[in-house]
């Protein structure tokens, strides 16, 4: 007996059934190969912070005298004022990391020209958003107007609702020539459960659903954006990342 072939209608049918297949099949296959990309971009991101952490303690051992963090005053864009950027740029041209590759997250749109827009020792001209993916300590981090739990400080005495404690006292403060708090030098005794830097948040959300978090312990975690706010969590008051600035 003479098999018979395919109609024209089962040819169709056959076709459309493959194109389907082949169309989901590629869809998973994307789908896995974007979820290994933001996998290897988190665990750059991730590395690209365990640096910041290292570097931070080599400046605390070789410009810090085993005590200060930095605090590039006359560094920054803006005289008297440094930015929480600027405050990571400080381990750049101090020459403790130089490797300008360090201060770009790959889940960002930013760069750095290859170091070019950080500059040598101080800002460049063109040191703006996109120079550092990192939102870091910031001038005003060492003053005791930013102590956490400002209600909890029984020593000193409550000007405009906040505590202000009595010179010397507080683990991080330090005071001016006529002996007032003013901010300064963030110490190696500041609180280690406390963000020392994370993904900044200028620009597009770096890693989906997550933002990389840098503690002063040098352990860094990943927040989900049900414990941060990922668009505007950076110096937001009452967030983790309310003594961080961008």
């Amino acid at each position: 007996m003479r098999r018979r072939g395919l109609t024209l209608a089962e040819l169709v049918v056959t076709l459309v059934f493959l194109g389907i297949l082949f169309t989901v099949v590629l869809v998973v296959v994307n789908r896995r190969i974007a979820a290994a990309r933001e996998e290897a971009r988190r665990m750059w991101c991730r590395g690209n912070l365990n640096q910041v952490a290292k570097s931070m303690a080599t400046y605390l051992n070789e410009h810090g005298d085993n005590r200060f963090y930095p605090f590039p005053m006359g560094q920054g864009t803006r005289p008297g004022d440094f930015n929480g950027a600027e405050w990571i740029a400080a381990l750049y041209w101090s020459g403790v990391m130089p490797d300008p590759g360090v201060y770009i997250c790959p889940g960002s749109p930013d760069t750095n020209r290859n170091g070019v827009d950080i500059g040598t020792a101080r800002a460049a001209p063109t040191f703006g958003s996109q120079t550092i993916s990192y939102a870091g300590m910031h001038y005003r981090s060492g003053s005791v107007d930013w102590l956490p739990r400002p209600d909890r400080q029984p020593t000193g005495r409550k000007v405009s609702g906040v505590w202000r404690m009595p010179p010397g006292t507080g683990p991080y403060v330090l005071t001016n020539a006529a002996g007032e708090i003013a901010p300064g030098a963030l110490r190696d005794d500041f609180p280690p459960n406390m963000p020392m830097a994370s993904d900044d948040t200028q620009g597009p959300i770096h890693h989906r659903e997550l933002m990389s978090v840098l503690f002063f312990d040098s352990h860094v975690e990943y927040k989900l954006g049900s414990e941060i706010d990922l668009r505007n969590g950076v110096g937001k008051p009452g967030g983790l990342l309310w003594q961080l600035r961008n």
